[in-house]
Formats: structure tokens, sequence, C-alpha cells
């Protein structure tokens, strides 16, 4: 994706159904509390409704409507503490948040550009209720995947006293020009820019070299002037200052909070330079700002537009019935036309509201004349309802195609009722893409609601079995709907799914078999003999000396008085003794015999009389009399 303009709607679409549903429950619960706020289990309620949808939102990746619903949360929590809240204004704004959030997704799925600074205007009126400052990055999210282009000139890497020497003497450059830009000192920016670019030279090929780049692309729009007045670069020059100081310590990692910060104001500074052209273009910046930024004054027309495109998902509907052969359908398709009409007639906009009109005029033509209905007709008003459809999801950037667009079709409607059918299809060049989306909508949602429904029989199985494990006839039945679900993540191109699905629909087969038992015929131990060694285990000390001894003395100390004793207690042969002994001692090897010598726990130092150990004498162990080779070894002090 490009700097995520092009959204991918197919996450989305698999949850959008259970967002919506969630959100007017939070509404529901909302509106209840602020009519009776001495019942707090109903804002309890909206606050767990509002957290599915926003775990969902954070799944799918759509980092600034989950910042907004994040934000959203935060209120309902100081409703709940603070009675000051509790305000007619406050559930006001919360119930504009729970449209603007349902009306975002809405656009989404129609096609819309995915840019959440759109929402900023409501993101800034819920901060400042809570008395906090909104800032336009936290709803900021370009894709920070890209990478500068490659240098002209092969970089001179520095050596790491020579590197420190550099970064201490370009972070005194850049406070000198940093005050003398803030005594408002043209020259205080071009000094700041040449230490950023003395940065970035010996830089290679990593994250950190593209966040330097795109800073000079910042200073270059600093000292050309061409950053809007209402951005404040105080703040940001200061923190990258901040940064060079990480560096000079040895942290030369960044924030992706700073990095989406220096790209927000590239992004809405003038493209004065060639290096903050090049900066632009490279992250894709033009697509993630809206084209003029709300100022919250559209939020009065959400009612009418939500009501048109509820009106017009019912047309569609009734009018796919009654083209396919229902005849019953075309009374309901006549009823959503004319309440289409009278909600697009409240938007304010003429060539969206006689196209609307238009289309009611068919729809009680055809309601007295059903015998001109052919499919030349049903082909006409499918593509009015598409061309509406489109409209109604990106309404707010409507342009002058879309006049053309509407006068073409309302002429060629108006040909049907005068009974002038046209044999040429409509020419319209948006109209393949749109009918190429509708279907990739149509498609999903049919392949989402056959897996909604082959996952709710697997429950059912599993919730079952679960409860009485006795019932493992009927885990074998699960290995039909879970190809089902596979062939349909296949059609879904869900590549990433499939190994995982294809591991769990693998797994009823093999558990069908009999139940294991803890019988002592088994050649494996059951999982609570398992249980009882690790807590055997867990009970011995952990630090235990290294001598032999002493470990013997340790062992008998610790060996349990009844019951029946730990796997690793019981007698072993030799060489399994021998390779218990290799994996668990700790210590080092000889570099005269090349044997391995235990080191002791207290000391850290080899054991005396060690087989492999060095025959050095330590103040930290008794002498062994040579003359009684018989003799223990000794222990450790």
């Amino acid at each position: 994706m490009t700097a995520r303009a092009e959204f991918d709607v197919g996450p989305l679409s698999w949850v959008k159904g259970e967002i919506d549903h969630a959100i007017q429950r939070a509404q529901e619960a909302l509106r209840a509390f602020a009519a009776d706020s001495a019942d707090p289990a109903q804002l309890r309620s909206s606050q767990s409704h509002l957290h599915q949808a926003h775990g969902a939102l954070s799944i799918v990746g759509l980092d600034g409507i989950t910042r907004l619903s994040e934000e959203l949360e935060s209120l309902l929590a100081g409703i709940e503490k603070e009675a000051s809240l509790r305000k007619a204004e406050i559930f006001r704004l919360a119930e504009r948040a729970f449209d603007g959030i349902l009306t975002y997704l809405d656009q989404l799925m129609a096609g819309s550009p995915n840019q959440p600074l759109r929402l900023y205007p409501l993101y800034r009126d819920m901060v400042s209720a809570r008395g906090g400052r909104a800032d336009p990055t936290d709803l900021y999210f370009p894709d920070l995947s890209f990478r500068p282009p490659k240098r002209d000139k092969v970089r001179v890497a520095l050596k790491p006293s020579e590197a420190d020497k550099h970064l201490r003497e370009q972070r005194s450059r850049y406070q000198r020009g940093l005050l003398k830009w803030l005594k408002n000192d043209a020259s205080g920016a071009e000094d700041m820019r040449a230490a950023i670019e003395a940065i970035e030279a010996p830089q290679g090929p990593t994250s950190q070299r593209a966040f330097w780049w795109a800073s000079l692309a910042f200073f270059d729009a600093l000292a050309h002037k061409a950053l809007p007045q209402d951005l404040d670069a105080k703040q940001l020059c200061n923190r990258i200052e901040h940064q060079i100081k990480r560096m000079v310590e040895g942290a030369p990692s960044v924030a992706e909070r700073l990095m989406r910060e220096v790209l927000y104001y590239v992004a809405r500074a003038k493209p004065a330079s060639e290096r903050l052209r090049e900066v632009q273009e490279a992250y894709h910046l033009s697509q993630t700002i809206p084209a003029a930024e709300s100022d919250g004054a559209g939020a009065a027309e959400l009612p009418a537009l939500k009501s048109a495109r509820e009106h017009l998902t019912h047309a569609k509907g009734a009018w796919n019935k009654f083209a396919s052969g229902n005849p019953p359908s075309l009374l309901a398709f006549r009823d959503s036309a004319s309440a289409l009409k009278d909600s697009a007639g409240q938007l304010g906009n003429a060539d969206l509201a006689a196209l609307a009109g238009e289309v009611a005029g068919l729809a009680a033509w055809l309601t007295s004349n059903r015998e001109k209905m052919s499919e030349a007709v049903a082909l006409e008003v499918a593509t009015a309802l598409l061309l509406l459809e489109n409209a109604l999801a990106g309404f707010a950037t409507l342009s002058g195609e879309f006049a053309q667009q509407a006068q073409l079709l309302r002429s060629r409607l108006k040909d049907c009722v005068l009974g002038k059918l046209r044999r040429t299809a409509p020419e319209i060049p948006l109209l393949d893409e749109m009918s190429r989306k509708a279907q990739e909508r149509l498609l999903m949602s049919q392949v989402v609601s056959e897996m909604q429904a082959n996952l709710r029989s697997v429950e059912q199985v599993l919730d079952a079995f679960f409860r009485d494990t006795a019932k493992r006839d009927e885990l074998a039945s699960l290995d039909k709907p879970m190809r089902q679900l596979l062939g349909a993540l296949r059609t879904a191109r869900a590549t990433l799914s499939l190994p995982p699905v294809r591991t769990s629909a693998a797994s009823p087969v093999r558990t069908t078999g009999p139940t294991p038992t803890t019988s002592s015929a088994s050649p494996k131990r059951s999982r609570a003999w398992v249980s009882t060694s690790r807590a055997w285990r867990t009970a011995r000390p952990i630090s235990r000396p290294r001598c032999s001894r002493s470990r013997r003395q340790e062992r008998t100390k610790r060996r349990p008085t009844s019951g029946s004793p730990p796997a690793q207690w019981r007698r072993r042969s030799p060489s399994s003794n021998a390779r218990r002994r290799a994996s668990t001692r700790s210590g080092r090897r000889s570099p005269r015999t090349g044997r391995f010598a235990p080191s002791c726990k207290r000391t850290s130092r080899p054991c005396k009389r060690t087989p492999g150990s060095s025959p050095t004498r330590s103040s930290k162990f008794r002498p062994v009399k040579r003359s009684k080779p018989w003799a223990k070894r000794p222990l450790c002090r």
C-alpha cells in the first residue's frame, strides 16, 4: 500500500458487522445512562461494547481510528469517575464520536482513502473535554517502510572515536543554530540544516538514515519558510536536539512517533526545494493529508447521510429480488426509493437529489406498468443505484465529473419511462471500477457468511466435547467444515492463515483414538506423573555443591520418605549416570588435558582432586594426603 491510500477492505469486511453492532449497543447503553445517571450498569455496558469494537479495530490495523476509539474509552471512563463530566454537551460529544467512527468505516468500505486526519476536529474536542491538548500527529500514520534513495557518492565510515567527536561538534553547531533561530535570526535554520546534513552523511542504509533524511527536508522547509502559519516547529526542533543527544550517548534508535511528526510537517509544507519534493514523493505524503480539513461543521449532515445510505441499501436489495423474478419486492423498492429521495434532498447536492428523484419516479412508473419491465430497464436502474452508492460514500469529495455522470443517467432513465430504450451501455469511465468493487464486496460478504456458519458449527461440537470428553466420535465430523474453511480462505486469498488452519483440521482425526491411560504397561509416562516429577525437581535446591560427597549427602537428605519417588531419583545404569553428570555439571576444560573440570558454585574455581582439574594448590581447599589413594574427595569449605 502507498501510505494507506489504497486500504485493503478485506479484513475490515470480515468484522465490519460485529463492529457496527458493538458500537450501536454502546450508543444505546450510553443514551440510557444519560437519561438515568443513577444506573452505572448502563455506562459499564457501553464501555464493554466499545472495548470490543476497539479490539476489532486494532486487529484490522486502523491505527488512526483505533486512537480515536481509545480516546473515546478514556472519555467514558472519565464520565464514570467524575460527576462534573456528566453533562449534556459531553454526552452529545460521545454520540458524535460514535457516529464519526461508523461513518468513517462506511466510507472506507465504499473506497474512500484511509485518512484519519479527517477525524481530527472530533478527536481534538474529546481531548479538550478532558483537559488535555491534542496533536495532529496522534492520528497521522503514514507508511514508514520506504527508504531513502541510494547516494550519489559512497559514504565514508567514521571510526568510533572520530564518530563521537563528530557528533559532539554537530550537536554544538545545532544548538547554536537553534538559539539563533529562536531569536528570529534566519541564519539559524541554515546552521541547523547543515548540522543535520553532516549527521546524515555517514549514516548507513538503515531506518536511522531515513529519519535524518526526512529531517533534512523539514529544515529545508524551515529555511524557505514553506511551513503553514498554524504549525509551531519549536517543539519539534527541541525533540530533534534530544535525538542528537541520544546518539552521542550511544542510543541511535529513533522513536516512531518522532518520525511520524517529522513527516507530518514535511507533508504540510510546500515543495520549496528538491529534497522536500523527493521526500513527499517517496512517502506519498500528498495522499495522507485530507484535501480540506473539516472543522466539525459536517457533523450535522451525518444523520442525513446515514439515512440515505440505509434507504439505498434497502432499495438495492429490493431491486435485486424484483429483477430476479419476485414481483412483490417492487413495492418495497418503491417505498425505499421514495425515502431515498427525501434523504438526498436534505444533503444540499442538486445533482444527487435529482438522480435519486429520477429513480423514485421510475419505481412509481413500474408499479403501474409492470409489463414494461425488461433486462434493459434492470440494467439502467442497477447502474443508477451503483452511482448513487459511490456518491454517498464519497459525498465530501464529489467533483464536477459526478454532475455529468448524473445528468447522463437521468436522461437514460427518462428514456426508459418514455419507451425509448438505448441499446448501448452508458459511457461512464468510472462504472467498470465501481462494478468491480461492488462484486468484490458481494463475494467477500458471501464468503464471510459461509465461514461464520462453519465456525459456529465447529464451536458447538468443541463446546460439547469440552463439557463431556466422552463425546469423541463427533470430533470426526469437524473435518468437512474445516476443509470448507480452507477453501473459503483460498478464495479470499488469505494465504497467511492456511498453515494454522490446516493443522487444526487434521487434529480432530488424530484425537479420535482411544483415551491414553496411566497404566504401567504404557511405554510413556502420563501427564500427571510428569507434573509430579517437575514438582519434585522444583523442590530440590538449585545451587547444589559440585563435589561428589556433598552431592551424595544432599541427595540423601532430600530423598522423599513416603510415596513413589520421581523418575530422576531412580537407580540408573552407569551409562545413563554418566550422561546425566555430563549434562548437569558446569565448569571449564583444562588447557593441559582437555578434560572437563567442574567448578564450585561458591568459589567459581575448579574443585581440588576432580578428574581433569588443574593440579595447582589453592587455599580454598584442604590438602589431601598422597599416601592414602583411597581417601575420599575433599569438600569445598
